[in-house]
């Protein structure tokens, strides 16, 4: 009895821990919904493992590399808000079977950069018009002897994500970024595998050395994945982000960095779930800024979480980020 007793208070005491600084918020139609930490940061893992699992599909597998050829527009690409002059290379990693190395061109006549996000849709790398040419990536604590002039990144998981993003400055002239982009190379031991799971929390901690911020909030969350919860968890994302857009101008300080990253509200559990309705850009110190409004994109993600939201906003006019 007395340590059904005691199990029950941990229990009990664990929850109050992960509920702790939950956020309620209302849509337009008056729809209140609250989150809880955990559930912010499950919402964050999820969405980026579904990206990583789609992607690496789309690519034919893992450790393969594909070029964006043509200028968005016909809103097939996985990044919802693209800018609308680069081209993007996109790989998912594997690194369970051993370092993988990337080649870059040296690129100084136009916008070109690197960003590499880890698992947990934090940045660990990122860099804009690299004047090195030379990468490779490891898992972290990995024993590996890095070569004069190879810069190593360290992830700690297996299945970390390049973004590559090279300028086009028209039309006319888009074979010049085709031919940067035919100069990227990336070699892996193995390619071509896929990414399978119907836990996406349980297949990230699982792959990945979780950081130790958010480990018991991830923990509390598995098992616990549906599609009803994912969808509630969109509608808590547009909500929150319509929130702040309103009350404060929407801008991209602290959604897209490293953990550590010292940009305001890095650490807030409701301003990386707002980094989602971007999810793939750069830290604020590497953006390339637009004119306050809100893009076509922005609109469009709108619209497939939430109509009403899609036409509350229709006319309204935020700041966005190139991403």
């Amino acid at each position: 009895m007395k340590k059904t007793l005691l199990a029950a208070t941990i229990a009990a005491a664990s929850f109050g821990v992960l509920a702790n600084n939950s956020v309620t918020t209302q849509l337009p139609d008056g729809t209140e919904i609250t989150a809880t930490p955990a559930e912010m940061r499950a919402y964050v893992v999820t969405h980026h493992a579904n990206y990583l699992r789609d992607t690496a599909e789309d690519n034919g597998g893992t450790n393969i590399i594909k070029h964006t050829r043509e200028l968005p527009g016909s809103g097939t690409d996985f990044v919802v808000t693209p800018a609308l002059d680069h081209l993007y290379s996109k790989a998912v990693l594997d690194l369970s079977d051993g370092p993988v190395h990337l080649s870059l061109p040296v690129v100084e006549d136009r916008y070109f950069s690197i960003h590499i996000t880890d698992q947990e849709h934090y940045t660990i790398y990122d860099e804009y018009n690299p004047t090195s040419t030379e990468y490779v990536l490891v898992r972290q604590g990995d024993d590996y002897k890095a070569k004069e002039g190879e810069i190593v990144i360290e992830s700690r998981g297996d299945h970390p994500h390049v973004f590559l993003r090279t300028q086009v400055f028209n039309q006319e002239t888009i074979s010049e970024t085709h031919a940067i982009q035919d100069k990227v190379i990336l070699n892996a031991k193995e390619t071509g595998k896929r990414l399978t799971f119907s836990d996406p929390i349980k297949f990230t901690l699982e792959t990945s050395d979780v950081y130790p911020e958010n480990l018991e909030l991830m923990q509390s969350r598995v098992g616990k994945h549906s599609e009803a919860e994912f969808k509630r968890m969109q509608s808590f994302m547009t909500g929150v982000y319509l929130e702040r857009s309103i009350n404060e101008g929407a801008d991209n300080w602290g959604l897209f960095g490293p953990i550590d990253s010292t940009e305001p509200r890095a650490d807030d559990h409701v301003t990386r779930v707002i980094g989602i309705v971007g999810h793939l850009g750069l830290p604020v110190t590497r953006q390339q800024w637009r004119e306050p409004m809100l893009t076509t994109r922005v609109f469009q993600a709108i619209v497939r979480v939430n109509h009403s939201t899609a036409q509350h906003l229709r006319y309204s006019r935020c700041p966005m980020s190139r991403v």
